[in-house]
């Protein structure tokens, strides 16, 4: 059986939007179906890239972005980057290059987020008004 491009286009395109957004049963329906179109193929490769894919992330996962992640953590988007590149942080990396975190490696719970969040825009608020730092008032350190 031929399989079109435009089933296996199609198929991918749902799996990835399913991740971006975290639709966990779509998650599913997505992979089985890309798994299914793959499969009809009799592209090997493809077959075990796919099963390693669906196999490498637990479905029940909460997935953030790199950016949700930077602001949990109070660092930079990049150095989220480089502590996945690092292999400091599990990641999966979607087709388009964006990473998608699992959320259960971090401790905090979504209610800790806020409280730090509400300190750190009290701090940010108390901050208007000062003058900035510089090498002179460093001097006597």
């Amino acid at each position: 059986m031929e399989v079109c491009a435009k089933d296996k286009s199609a198929a991918l395109h749902a799996l990835v939007q399913s991740v971006q957004k975290g639709q966990v049963k779509r998650i599913r329906q997505s992979l089985e179906s890309l798994l299914t179109v793959t499969a009809l193929e009799f592209d090997p490769e493809q077959v075990e890239m796919l099963k390693s894919f669906a196999n490498s992330i637990k479905l029940d996962r909460e997935m953030l972005s790199t950016g949700q992640v930077a602001k949990k953590l109070g660092v930079s988007t990049q150095a989220v980057i480089n502590w996945i590149e690092a292999e400091k942080i599990e990641a999966i990396k979607l087709p388009g290059g964006h990473y998608r975190i699992p959320a259960d490696q971090f401790k905090t719970t979504p209610e800790q987020d806020a409280k730090r969040e509400a300190i750190f825009e009290q701090l940010w608020a108390k901050r208007d008004g000062l003058h900035p730092i510089d090498e002179d008032d460093l001097g006597d350190l």
